[in-house]
């Protein structure tokens, strides 16, 4: 989400369209619907960082093929053929 044009877009739209609200009920409501959204966009950030960090991730394994291939290529050797390594 961060750095993501259409979801600031979004939000900044739905803030501007509820700018005019008087009614304190209303405003607590979008402001606490605006806490519950600030939190979840961070748990789903540092549960992301957090599944890279112990490497369970489709794209790392990826990354991680990609670089050893590319060092044995460096130092002559090619890796053998197989299902695994065919997405390299």
């Amino acid at each position: 989400v961060n750095g993501n044009a259409r979801w600031r877009r979004y939000v900044i739209s739905e803030f501007r369209r509820n700018s005019q609200e008087t009614d304190t009920n209303v405003i607590s409501s979008l402001l606490m619907k605006a806490r519950s959204y600030a939190y979840l966009i961070n748990s789903v950030d540092f549960h992301k960082e957090t599944l890279l960090s112990y490497n369970i991730s489709t794209s790392r394994e990826q990354d991680q093929r990609k670089k050893v291939k590319a060092t044995a290529e460096r130092v002559g050797f090619s890796l053998p053929k197989s299902s695994s390594n065919a997405e390299a």
